[in-house]
């Protein structure tokens, strides 16, 4: 049996990938965010039962009012986006040449983006001084699986 058969691997070649959150998407997503039923919150007990109404409602207010979506598309398609089926399911990632004599290869699943991010500036440009970029939120593209 082949490498590539025991790890599930179709064999195809890795599709690219370009982030593109449709406008209708974001649409609705704001208006759901709109037209959230808030529940009451027992008085002096903010944690105690669940997140803390205002925070929760500090964060909506930030994804439906401020949260930039067309700017973090086009950080994120700044990278080398793929999906490739491996095991019956897609799995994105992203895929950057390492710069020196000996790069080292990297796989780095879905996880918190600002520790990624800082792993993969040190291995692939480690004579660069920008390896703590600031916070953004995680980055996922696989599609779920049903």
């Amino acid at each position: 049996m082949s490498m590539a058969n025991e790890l599930g691997w179709d064999g195809a070649s890795p599709q690219p990938l370009r982030i593109a959150i449709g406008e209708a998407v974001l649409v609705d997503l704001k208006e759901r965010l709109h037209k959230t039923r808030w529940p009451d919150e027992i008085a002096d007990e903010p944690w105690a039962y669940g997140t803390d109404l205002g925070y929760l409602k500090a964060l909506c207010a930030y994804w439906r009012d401020t949260y930039d979506w067309r700017k973090q598309e086009a950080e994120l398609n700044h990278f080398k986006h793929y999906t490739a089926v491996i095991g019956g399911s897609a799995v994105h990632f992203i895929h950057e040449r390492g710069e020196g004599p000996n790069p080292r290869p990297l796989l780095l699943p879905h996880g918190d983006r600002t520790r990624h991010e800082r792993l993969r500036c040190a291995i692939t440009t480690p004579s660069s001084t920008e390896n703590a970029p600031r916070e953004k939120p995680r980055l996922g593209c696989s599609p779920s699986h049903a």
